[in-house]
């Protein structure tokens, strides 16, 4: 690997496509790497040695619509999902290439809360069981080099940032080197003839791929037909899983920026500040992702907390009012709002109850402005979790799909797909 990662590619993934050209040293992808400068800034990984790996386009989900999308050089959000549930367009394709630094390093998805991300890379290699790429997730800078070098050695080099196993587009299937030729005429030799048919092994071979005769000998076809099926078998790789590491590490996140971080960390911090009661994080460090990442919890659990305190209060004392404005109406039961509350294990849970026992009271006080606004104070309080808790996202490759609600808030457009 070390003559191969030497030298600059000659081709680009971005460039030329996935399959057109043969990538040298076994790697499947090319990646077109560039000075950084302010005005083309990227993240960089440290692979070692001095040596650093640029990264491309990422696929984030919006915290409201909990679509996917990029974001153009231009700034523009261009939607690669859409509907409910939501699945990834017909042209998906296409759309990821419009994003920013799509092909000047490998593909990220981005999902879940921003708090907590889930980061998923697609990786493959020449001998994998399948042209489709195969999905890591990223929580140590184990799974990073495990999607970036997939049965590689751990080589550097000059140009190590400008070849990996990992996918710059993932709904596209793999480029091929040499041996993935190979891999594919045995893969379906393998599986697909019979011994009977064993003695057309080559033409098989030869309608499969160019130049089958040199590949028959570098596999032992040229030996007996049947010592050379066993040895194929023996060469094409089972893809074992890849077990990604249990816990998310959060300097991961210094490294690979989340560019939903930062409006959510400054809407929760606004939050935090106007609302009476809740306590003052000022003198937590907020300088890195990590740090951000870690103050935004904890502030959040905060706001949550106090809302629910001052939603719950409110609600009990215009409960009273209405008692005594509205005596024998069955629905003012206090007792039973109080029990409710005690019995729940999460914020979720509470704010559920908070607005069942408000919605059932509303329509008794239509009429009465007074008791109205007092059953309705603190309800703007309210919290709603699943804003930036997003679905759960299905990265198979024959279902593009993510579960949860599509509805776009006002402030968001999707200006292309």
């Amino acid at each position: 690997m070390g003559n191969v990662l030497s030298q600059e590619p000659q081709h680009f993934s971005v460039d030329t496509g996935y399959g057109k050209y043969v990538m040298p040293g076994g790697y499947l992808q090319t990646y077109k790497q560039r000075p950084i400068t302010r005005q083309d800034p990227d993240d960089t990984v440290p692979l070692g040695k001095g040596a650093v790996f640029q990264l491309g386009v990422k696929v984030l989900q919006d915290t409201e619509s909990k679509q996917l999308y990029v974001t153009s050089p231009a700034g523009e959000n261009i939607f690669l999902s859409s509907g409910n549930p939501i699945k990834f367009k017909d042209n998906v394709a296409q759309l990821i290439t419009l994003g920013k630094n799509y092909g000047r390093g490998p593909a990220l998805f981005l999902t879940n809360s921003p708090l907590h991300p889930r980061i998923t890379m697609f990786t493959s290699h020449d001998m994998s069981a399948s042209r489709k790429y195969q999905s890591i997730v990223i929580n140590s800078m184990s799974d990073f080099h495990r999607a970036l070098e997939n049965n590689q050695t751990n080589a550097i080099g000059p140009y190590s940032g400008m070849m990996g196993q990992a996918a710059i587009n993932p709904f596209i299937e793999r480029g091929s080197d040499f041996a993935s030729y190979i891999s594919d005429a045995g893969r379906f030799i393998a599986n697909k003839v019979t011994g009977v048919l064993l003695p057309l092994a080559e033409d098989v071979m030869n309608a499969v791929v160019p130049f089958s005769g040199t590949i028959a000998h570098l596999t032992g076809l040229d030996r007996p037909l049947e010592s050379g099926l066993e040895d194929i078998k023996s060469r094409i790789a089972t893809d074992p899983q890849w077990q990604s590491a249990k816990n998310f590490d959060p300097n991961l996140s210094n490294l690979i920026k989340d560019p939903r971080l930062q409006p959510i960390f400054q809407k929760i911090m606004t939050e935090n500040q106007n609302m009476p009661g809740a306590e003052n994080f000022s003198g937590l460090p907020q300088n890195t992702n990590s740090e951000i990442i870690t103050k935004a919890r904890q502030m959040l659990a905060e706001n949550q907390s106090v809302s629910l305190m001052n939603q719950e209060n409110n609600l009990a004392s215009a409960m009273l009012q209405l008692q005594k404005a509205l005596p024998g109406n069955n629905n003012i039961n206090l007792e039973q709002f109080q029990s409710g509350l005690a019995i729940t294990s999460n914020n979720t849970a509470k704010q559920n109850i908070i607005n069942h026992f408000r919605n059932e009271l509303l329509p008794l006080v239509q009429n009465q402005p007074e008791l109205r606004n007092i059953l309705l104070e603190g309800s703007n309080q309210a919290i709603n979790p699943t804003s930036i808790t997003a679905g759960s996202v299905n990265f198979f490759p024959e279902v593009h799909s993510i579960n949860g609600d599509y509805s776009h808030p006002v402030w968001k457009t999707s200006f292309i797909g």
